[in-house]
């Protein structure tokens, strides 16, 4: 299987160059899609948590995106403020039906306006289709968006919460899928649900970080 690694570029106006107009962040922008093939280890059984080996996603000689993983966690980031970097898991692992988990920490405690968390329902070309549960720890606030064809819209847009522990602390985010809504949680309080009209049948889940902030990602797991 594959992991495909996605980030919004800045448009270069020339007539040499083909591009998909997106506007994020108030930046008009040309969607580019890389990815190498990467080992993963089989399943667990039905009912365990799957933890996804993301250590293999490493991609040292990436050109959009930083990635490194140490002590644990794997650090990513986008490599342009304004923009974000995106990976999904490979197709063996599926948000329908089960509860995406991940642990995310803000490296440096960095202000963000694009946040950092977790993918879900996800097509496994990013930004196709699916979800991302983004949060900002700084100004302890999360935020919801789907992808479709290139494009980000916004679900439910930054909402505070003092559930979110603040600066450089690790937080808990969950989706738990319920058919037609899914479920978000925040250190194991819900916050919110969406309804699953743009979920990718047998969606993945996958990272998400944005402007240039390092986030720290560690047990990224689905469990039935």
């Amino acid at each position: 299987m594959k992991n495909r690694e996605t980030t919004l570029r800045l448009i270069l106006c020339t007539l040499a160059l083909l591009f998909v107009p997106v506007i994020l962040a108030g930046r008009s922008a040309a969607i580019s899609t890389v990815g190498t093939p990467s080992p993963t280890p089989p399943p667990a059984s039905s009912g365990d948590a799957q933890e996804i080996d993301i250590e293999v996603w490493v991609r040292p000689d990436s050109k959009i995106g930083n990635t490194r993983f140490t002590r644990g966690e794997l650090y990513m980031s986008s490599k342009q403020k304004g923009y974000f970097y995106a990976l999904v898991a490979p197709e063996e692992y599926t948000s329908e039906g089960s509860t995406a988990h991940v642990e995310v920490r803000n490296l440096y405690a960095a202000p963000t306006t694009l946040g950092y968390g977790l993918i879900f329902h996800s097509n496994p070309e990013p930004l196709v289709q699916g979800y991302a549960f983004v949060i900002d720890t700084i100004k302890r606030r999360y935020r919801v968006v789907r992808h479709a064809k290139n494009e980000e819209f916004s679900v439910i847009p930054w909402t505070k919460s003092t559930l979110i522990k603040f600066g450089n602390a690790s937080n808990t985010l969950e989706a738990i899928d319920k058919g037609d809504t899914t479920d978000l949680l925040i250190n194991q309080t819900l916050v919110t649900s969406v309804k699953n009209t743009y979920a990718f049948k047998g969606g993945q889940p996958g990272l998400y970080s944005g402007d240039a902030t390092k986030a720290a990602f560690k047990r990224l797991s689905v469990k039935k």
